[in-house]
């Protein structure tokens, strides 16, 4: 019975987490627009204003109608 009381609550525990989690709101940053929209395949791609490895700033607009690649992994 007791083992029975100390799993549920630690189900319990652990979904409210989750929840409490999924609650929180994300921080802003470049990709805040990107994230709320969740565009569909085929859909034009959102405005998203980066800078380049040398520090410029651009805009994935100035690209349309061309193949983009773009790299989000670790440059380390």
């Amino acid at each position: 019975m007791f083992r029975r009381s100390v799993i549920g609550l630690a189900l319990l525990t652990l979904c409210l987490s989750v929840a409490w989690a999924q609650r929180q709101p994300k921080a802003a940053g470049p990709f805040a627009d990107f994230e709320k929209s969740q565009p569909l395949v085929g859909d034009l791609a959102p405005r998203l204003h980066l800078k380049d490895t040398e520090g410029k700033e651009m805009d994935l607009r100035d690209y349309l109608g061309s193949w983009v690649v773009m790299e989000f992994g670790s440059y380390t």
